[in-house]
């Protein structure tokens, strides 16, 4: 199975960025980590910048949006020249044709 970290990954991948993998797994307390809370993956590109990019499924995408705003780390990264995105999967398509992941891509400012 796919993530959707890796979807990003990819998607991240074939544009031309440098995408580095930083959410870690801590194998005491079985739970995945990610970077100022709100981090799975960090992209680079010169004409864009660097941005931390939280990835999720289109269901979860609000409650992902109303975390990252509640974190403290935000507002500190976000000044510092960062930009936050927020990249919801979901299988989408015409009825009765084959479904497809597409990406929506929020910024969060």
């Amino acid at each position: 199975m796919v993530t959707t970290t890796a979807r990003s990954k990819r998607y991240f991948e074939k544009q031309g960025f440098i995408v580095a993998h930083v959410e870690k797994f801590n194998h005491y307390t079985m739970r995945r980590i990610d970077v100022f809370g709100f981090g799975d993956l960090l992209v680079c590109e010169p004409d864009f910048g660097i941005a931390l990019v939280q990835c999720t499924t289109m269901g979860h995408l609000a409650e992902r949006e109303a975390k990252i705003r509640d974190e403290y780390r935000t507002y500190t990264f976000l000044e510092s020249g960062g930009r936050i995105l927020l990249h919801g999967w979901a299988k989408k398509g015409p009825r009765g044709k084959r479904k497809t992941w597409q990406l929506t891509e929020r910024e969060i400012k």
